[in-house]
């Protein structure tokens, strides 16, 4: 699970650096950093590594660095960015049927190999029961939200990448088209009826329904989450709280990931319709 946090964020900051590099130094060095990625990573991992490199990486970096370029807003820049993740998104989609009918096999093999390692290391029957039932529902959800979890995490590439190039950028002398301080941030209400037509398929529809009903529940939790750190952020900024203490602050948000997320949550979906900040007060005035 760290190693692979730890590569999400590798892929995160080359796609701010390609970003940055396109909008301040054009196409040429951008392509020629990427033609030696490809090949460095050809050469020691192997084509279908190269391929995914080309496809979650080079592609939207690319994409979202010539949109930049050429200033369209910072909305197109993201949607035009999700494009590429687009492919992937429809390939396990796809897939996701024949997925979902070999769980139960998957969760077999997993088990037997898991058997045989704790054979070596002579763990007791009930230490054995205890990981089986912790495998099975672990590989059992991850399978079944995969979609909205794998969806979760190509929308945040997107976002976090181009807010991180327009932060970098201007060290190296480039300039893009900016959002309005992440801090002001609010989401709106609209986002309710997708929201509300998830929890229904929850609640009342077939097995079908419910599946996808629980991905969009995925996405959603972490889309509000987000929206509670910006009003965090907004009173960090209020109330001038250091930067070291914003940091352990947010170190103590990571630790208790799983609580946090769904409070952030309840925190964002409820300032989307009482607007705690009354953020249009608050756009015209400098924070800093």
């Amino acid at each position: 699970m760290g190693l692979a946090m730890l590569n999400v964020v590798f892929l995160l900051v080359a796609l701010v650096a390609l970003i940055v590099l396109i909008v301040r130094f054009g196409y040429p060095s951008a392509l020629l950093a990427c033609l030696c990625a490809l090949i460095i990573c050809s050469l020691a991992y192997g084509v279908y590594m190269a391929s995914a490199l080309l496809l979650l990486l080079i592609f939207p970096g690319i994409i979202m660095g010539y949109k930049a370029r050429i200033f369209s807003s910072p909305h197109e820049v993201l949607l035009w960015g999700m494009v590429p993740y687009m492919l992937p998104m429809i390939f396990l989609i796809s897939l996701y049927p024949d997925l979902a009918s070999q769980l139960p096999s998957i969760v077999e093999t997993m088990k037997s190999q898991l058997a045989e390692n704790n054979n070596i290391l002579s763990l007791s029957i009930a230490n054995n029961q205890q990981i089986f039932s912790s495998l099975e529902a672990v590989v059992y959800w991850t399978i079944r939200l995969a979609p909205g979890i794998f969806f979760t995490l190509f929308t945040a590439m997107v976002v976090f990448s181009y807010l991180g190039a327009t932060y970098i950028a201007p060290y190296f002398g480039g300039i893009l088209p900016r959002f309005k301080p992440v801090f002001l941030w609010k989401a709106s209400e609209l986002w309710w009826i997708p929201l509300g037509l998830s929890l229904l398929f929850v609640l009342l529809g077939g097995h079908w329904f419910k599946v996808i009903g629980e991905n969009l529940l995925v996405f959603f939790v972490h889309f509000y989450a987000f929206f509670g750190i910006c009003i965090v952020e907004f009173y960090f900024r209020s109330f001038k709280i250091s930067g070291w203490i914003r940091l352990i602050i947010y170190i103590f948000f990571t630790m208790t990931i799983i609580v946090a997320i769904p409070i952030l949550g309840i925190l964002g979906l409820i300032d989307s319709r009482f607007d705690f900040r009354k953020v249009s007060h608050f756009e015209n005035k400098s924070f800093n």
